[in-house]
C-alpha cells in the first residue's frame, strides 16, 4: 500500500511539475506580442450582430472564436494583448488535458508524456502563440473528447453531440471530427447516437445554404493523395524533429504497432475515430488548399501531431509494462528537447512581426489627419488593416498603438520600418522641393554626409549645381533607400517639410557626392 502510494504522489508530482514548467515557458515566450494576420479581420469587420457571427471566415464556420473575440472586444479592449494570450494559453491546456483523458487508459505516465509533447509542440508554434487559433484547436479538443466520452461507453449522446456542435462551430475541422465520429458510430452500431449526429449535420448544412463559401476545387483531387501522405509525414515530423526521414520511420513504427495487434487496435473507438478524422482532414484541406503546397504548415502539423500522439499512445502496452512508460517519457523529454529551438524560433517570429507592424500602425495614429482611409500600413505583415477600419475600431475599443518613445527604443531595423511608413503617409517625394530665387541664397555653408536635425514643418533651402539625393530619418540611425527622394531642379531650391504630430525631428543627409550649400534653415 505505501508503495502505491508513493507511486502515486510521484506521478502527481510530475503532472504537476509538468504544468508548472509549460505555463511559465510559454508565458515568458508570448511577450512583446499584437493582433496578428487574420485577428485584424475579428478587430475590423466583426461587429457585434448575428449576421456577424454566422458570416464564414476563409469558408469556415467561426461562430465561437468570432463570440469570444466579441466578448473580449467589450471587456479588454485593443489596448492590451495579454487576455487574448491568457485565452489561446488555456485553450491549449485544454486540448493537452483532452489528450491526457484520451490515453490514460495506457497508464498516466504514458498520458502525461503525450500531453507533455503537445503542450511544448515547437512545430506547432503557430497554434501555441496565435489566440486566433483557438478556432482550430477547439475543434480538435471537441473531438478527441467525444471520442473520449465514446470510449467510456456514455449513454449520454447528447453530451457527444453538443462536443460535436462545439467543433462545428469552431472552424472546418469540425467537418473532419463528424465524419470520424460518424465512421465509429457505424463501427459500434449505436444508432441512436448517429441520428442525433445526423441532426447536427443537417443544421450545418442549413447555415452551408445561407453562409457557405465552397472552398474545395476540382484540379485538387488528383493531388489527394500524395498531399495527404505529406501531412501525414509532416505531422510525425513534428513531434520532435525537423527531419522528414524521422517522419517516414516514426509512421512506419506507428503502422507496425497497429497491425501487431490489429484486432484490438480496430476495437478501439479512439484509434479509430483519430485516424479517421485525421485522414478526413487532410483530405478536406487538400481539397481546398493543395495548390498552396503547405501540408508542412504549423497550424496542420499541430492538428495532426494531436491525432497522431493519441494513437501512438493507445497502441502502447499499458502501464503493467514498465518499459513503456519508460519509454514513453524519455520519448517526450527528447521530443520537447529537439522542439525547443523551433518554439523559440516560432515565439521570435511572432514578436518581430509584432513589432514591425506596432510601430506602422503607431505612426499611422500620430499622422492620422494625413491618412486616406483606404491606406494599408503594412501589405505582407498585415494585410487585413485598412485606415478607415482600423481608426473606427479604435475609436470604440482603444488602441494598440505605442509612443513615440517605445519606437525609439526598438532595434535599428523596427524603427527603419517606422521611417519608411512615416515617409510613405506623408507622400515625400520631388513636391517637397521647389526652385527659388538665387537672390535669396546669399551666404552658403557646404552641406555634408553629416545629418542636420530639421523638425516637422522647417523649411530648408540649399544651393546645388547638380541634382541631388536628399536622405530623411527620423527614428532610424541611418536612412534607407525607401526613405530618400532625388532632385531635378538646379540652383537654389527649398525644402519644405511637412507639418504633423510627431515631435521627434528629422535628420536630412545629403547623399555623397554632392556640391550643395545650405542657404539657410527655418521653421
Amino acid at each position: 500500500m505505501l508503495k502505491e502510494n508513493r507511486s502515486k504522489y510521484g506521478v502527481a508530482l510530475l503532472g504537476a511539475g509538468a504544468i508548472a514548467y509549460v505555463v511559465v515557458r510559454l508565458c515568458t515566450l508570448m511577450t512583446g506580442v499584437t493582433f496578428y494576420f487574420d485577428e485584424w479581420d475579428f478587430v475590423q469587420r466583426r461587429p457585434v450582430s448575428i449576421e456577424s457571427l454566422l458570416r464564414a471566415h476563409n469558408g469556415h464556420l467561426s461562430a465561437l472564436p468570432v463570440a469570444v473575440y466579441q466578448f473580449f472586444f467589450q471587456i479588454f479592449g485593443l489596448d492590451s494583448y495579454r487576455p487574448y494570450q491568457i485565452m489561446i494559453l488555456l485553450v491549449h491546456l485544454i486540448l493537452c488535458l483532452v489528450v491526457y483523458l484520451a490515453c490514460r487508459s495506457r497508464g498516466q505516465i504514458i498520458a502525461i508524456s503525450a500531453a507533455l509533447t503537445i503542450a511544448l509542440l515547437g512545430a506547432g508554434w503557430q497554434n501555441i502563440f496565435w489566440p486566433f487559433q483557438i478556432g482550430m484547436i477547439g475543434s480538435a479538443a471537441a473531438g478527441l473528447y467525444a471520442l473520449h466520452l465514446f470510449a467510456q461507453g456514455s449513454k449520454k449522446h447528447w453530451q457527444i453531440t453538443i462536443c460535436l456542435t462545439v467543433s462545428l462551430m469552431c472552424s472546418g475541422g469540425g467537418i473532419a471530427v463528424v465524419a470520424g465520429v460518424i465512421g465509429v458510430t457505424l463501427l459500434n452500431r449505436r444508432w441512436k447516437l448517429l441520428y442525433q449526429v445526423l441532426a447536427v449535420v443537417a443544421v450545418y448544412l442549413l447555415w452551408y445554404l445561407k453562409y457557405g463559401e465552397p472552398q474545395a476545387t476540382s484540379t485538387n483531387i488528383s493531388k489527394i493523395p500524395k498531399y495527404v501522405y505529406d501531412s501525414a509525414v509532416f505531422a510525425a515530423t513534428g513531434l520532435g524533429t525537423t527531419s522528414t526521414i524521422f517522419g517516414g520511420l516514426l509512421l512506419g513504427v506507428l503502422l507496425t504497432l497497429l497491425l501487431s495487434n490489429f484486432k484490438k487496435n480496430m476495437a478501439d473507438p479512439i484509434i479509430v475515430g483519430a485516424s479517421l478524422i485525421a485522414v478526413a482532414g487532410w483530405v478536406l484541406t487538400a481539397l481546398a488548399r493543395a495548390q498552396y503546397n503547405d501540408p508542412g504548415a504549423t497550424r496542420y502539423v499541430y492538428i495532426g501531431a494531436t491525432y497522431l500522439i493519441v494513437i501512438f499512445a493507445r497502441t502502447l502496452p499499458n502501464h503493467s509494462k514498465v518499459w513503456s512508460s519508460s519509454l514513453s517519457l524519455t520519448a517526450a523529454i527528447l521530443f520537447v528537447l529537439s522542439s525547443s529551438s523551433t518554439l523559440n524560433a516560432g515565439a521570435n517570429f511572432m514578436r518581430d512581426t509584432s513589432r514591425a507592424v506596432l510601430s506602422e500602425i503607431s505612426v499611422m495614429e500620430m499622422l492620422r489627419n494625413k491618412v486616406e482611409p483606404s491606406f494599408r500600413p503594412d501589405t505582407s505583415r498585415a494585410p487585413q488593416i485598412v485606415a478607415g477600419e482600423y481608426f473606427a475600431a479604435i475609436d470604440a475599443h482603444d488602441s494598440p498603438g505605442k509612443s513615440e518613445r517605445w519606437i525609439a527604443q526598438q532595434d535599428n531595423w523596427v524603427r527603419e520600418v517606422a521611417d519608411q511608413k512615416i515617409f510613405e503617409i506623408l507622400k515625400f517625394g520631388e513636391n517637397l522641393t521647389t526652385k527659388i530665387n538665387d537672390s535669396e541664397c546669399v551666404a552658403a555653408s557646404p552641406m555634408t554626409d553629416i545629418g542636420r536635425m530639421a523638425p516637422a514643418g522647417s523649411s530648408i533651402s540649399m544651393k546645388t549645381t547638380k541634382p541631388i539625393l536628399i536622405k530623411f530619418s527620423r527614428f532610424a540611425d541611418n536612412t534607407t533607400e525607401n526613405t530618400a527622394i532625388q532632385t531635378k531642379a538646379v540652383g537654389v531650391i527649398r525644402l519644405e517639410l511637412p507639418k504633423d504630430r510627431i515631435q521627434t525631428p528629422w535628420v536630412i543627409k545629403i547623399g555623397e557626392p554632392s556640391d550643395a550649400m545650405l542657404c539657410s534653415a527655418e521653421k
